[in-house]
């Protein structure tokens, strides 16, 4: 890397603050876009509190030429103003500014993952006590007057004026506050280089050093002759319910579509430089690139589409990998038509296997990938491909699968279980599909045995929240069973008229000895489990078509 001329000046956020209102920063089309949470950005405002060391601001000094250079949207900061004299790209730090700005401006803006950051709500805590280590200054909530007041309002120049009505020891404490805050300072470190790749280079190694640069990271910082970010974002957003997923599997995918054929950032930096020489020599069009990029966006929207409609993956919620988005494409680039019945049959077999058997993670995940594309590209070419699962499922991996994580085991459970259909227990009726689709619905899922039940027995988090004790159930007949017996309960549910047809829904062994009818919660919670882990991993190979899981014993 050649050395650029290098300059270190110490800032003070008010002095800060007067920059970014010249808009003299820039976002350069290789940054990501802003990720952290409300959370996160206030805890940053804590550390500036406290005077902890939050690094440094990395800049590139630029001329006017490279404004092409530009990102001019999806960031919380103010827009260039091209009436300055020079461009300061900012290359490491564009998080940690956009909560400094922000906290003068307090907007309510969607980040990364779409969702909302309301900066009026980090707020300063007014303590009567001295500040100690043992708890934060700021937090992110709703300000409550008198008690937690928005940096917002700290930060204004009429502060006193808004806060008027506090009393003297308060308004001692928010203004220590206010000063800590303006007077912290920080390294802007500014480069001068007219070599791209140099801050190309910076930047993914200052990232590696912080917030792990991820392949898709690399691969928008690296490709500088097509808007690779552009293509990624747009097709992310027309999969609907999927918008939240992140963009290595896409960018994954399309290596595979391209023909590449292994995994990993090294990979991917070899095919983009690859791209990148022949649009520069003339050997690839951006014409030809944006047409195979069209061609890999319909099939990746095809996969959705199936995974939806044959195993009840709503939205990226209950997608048991994201990875099974980089590879699942590849048969749908190659067929063209929609799947043969025995092409389907391989299919669900395919996904069953790799979500129970987490074939997408750990040391073999890399293996996997490349055997899977491999099998995708002889199963639309030849029709006759046959998947197979080297390893089977341990029967106890399923039983220790916790239902509060989203990992591929508790993902797939749930597929499963929408693919079941299941009913209310007040009248037999079909749950309607939006209560089990929903996000973060963790209020329409029921203990079987409730939670609080079994907490009174002295039993664990671990076992109560285990798959094998949760079921699909709207929040409203979940709050009415409270903490009740299941023997008591169910007994209610066999009035409706449907029980054993609404029992199956739910994969819940209904006969007269079943453990949901032991008077003992402790001996009856354990031979439920048992059985309903029967059930379920019946019901898992009844939908793969194949044998899953290891004989016991």
């Amino acid at each position: 890397m050649s050395q650029g001329q290098i300059e270190v000046r110490m800032h003070k956020v008010k002095a800060l603050r007067r920059l970014l209102e010249q808009q003299v920063f820039a976002v350069p089309q290789l940054q990501r876009e802003f990720v952290w949470n409300g959370p996160k950005s206030a805890a940053l405002l804590d550390s500036i509190y406290r005077h902890i060391p939050i690094g440094t601001i990395l800049l590139w000094k630029a001329d006017p030429q490279r404004r092409n250079l530009l990102r001019e949207q999806l960031h919380l900061l103010p827009p260039y103003s091209r009436a300055n004299d020079e461009i300061w790209f900012l290359i490491d730090g564009q998080q940690r500014l956009s909560v400094i700005y922000q906290a003068f401006h307090g907007e309510t803006k969607k980040n990364f993952w779409g969702r909302d950051v309301d900066f009026r709500r980090i707020c300063f805590g007014v303590r009567p006590y001295d500040d100690d280590d043992t708890q934060s200054a700021f937090s992110y909530r709703p300000p409550v007057e008198g008690r937690y007041v928005s940096i917002v309002d700290i930060l204004s120049s009429n502060w006193r004026q808004k806060l008027r009505k506090y009393a003297d020891w308060k308004l001692k404490k928010i203004e220590e506050c206010r000063q800590r805050i303006l007077n912290y300072e920080l390294p802007l470190v500014s480069v001068r280089t007219a070599n791209l790749e140099d801050v190309r280079t910076t930047f993914i190694r200052i990232n590696s050093g912080g917030m792990r640069v991820t392949s898709a990271d690399q691969a928008f910082a690296l490709a500088s002759r097509f808007n690779l970010r552009q293509l990624a974002r747009v097709e992310r957003q027309e999969l609907q319910d999927f918008e939240m997923m992140s963009f290595d599997p896409i960018i994954l995918g399309f290596m595979f579509a391209s023909g590449g054929n292994q995994v990993g950032q090294k990979a991917i930096q070899t095919r983009i430089g690859r791209w990148e020489k022949d649009v520069r020599c003339g050997k690839l069009k951006i014409k030809e690139f944006n047409k195979m990029w069209k061609y890999y966006a319909n099939a990746l929207s095809k996969s959705v589409d199936f995974l939806r409609e044959n195993f009840c993956v709503y939205n990226d919620e209950f997608l048991p990998s994201e990875n099974m988005l980089a590879t699942l494409p590849i048969f749908f680039l190659h067929n063209g038509a929609q799947p043969t019945t025995a092409q389907r049959n391989e299919l669900r077999k395919w996904f069953w296997a790799t979500a129970l058997g987490q074939r997408y993670s750990g040391r073999g995940y890399r293996k996997n990938l490349i055997s899977d594309i491999q099998f995708f590209q002889r199963l639309a070419k030849h029709g006759r491909a046959r998947f197979t699962l080297e390893v089977r499922v341990d029967k106890s991996d399923l039983d220790r699968a916790q239902y509060t994580r989203s990992a591929a085991l508790t993902n797939a459970f749930f597929c499963l279980l929408a693919l079941r259909k299941p009913r209310r227990f007040s009248n037999g009726e079909p749950i309607p599909t939006q209560i089990a689709a929903a996000r973060a619905n963790r209020k329409n899922k029921h203990h079987i045995f409730p939670k609080a039940l079994l907490q009174a027995q002295g039993i664990g988090y671990k076992d109560y929240n285990s798959v094998c004790n949760i079921c699909f159930l709207p929040s409203e007949e979940n709050q009415e069973i409270g903490r009740r017996r299941p023997s008591a309960y169910f007994r209610e549910v066999r009035k409706n008229g449907r029980f054993v047809t609404t029992m199956k829904s739910h994969l819940i062994p209904p006969l007269r000895d079943a453990g949901i009818w032991n008077e003992s919660v402790t001996r009856g919670f354990r031979q439920f489990r048992r059985e309903r882990l029967h059930l379920l991993c019946k019901a898992f190979e009844r939908e793969a078509g194949m044998k899953l899981f290891k004989k016991e014993g």
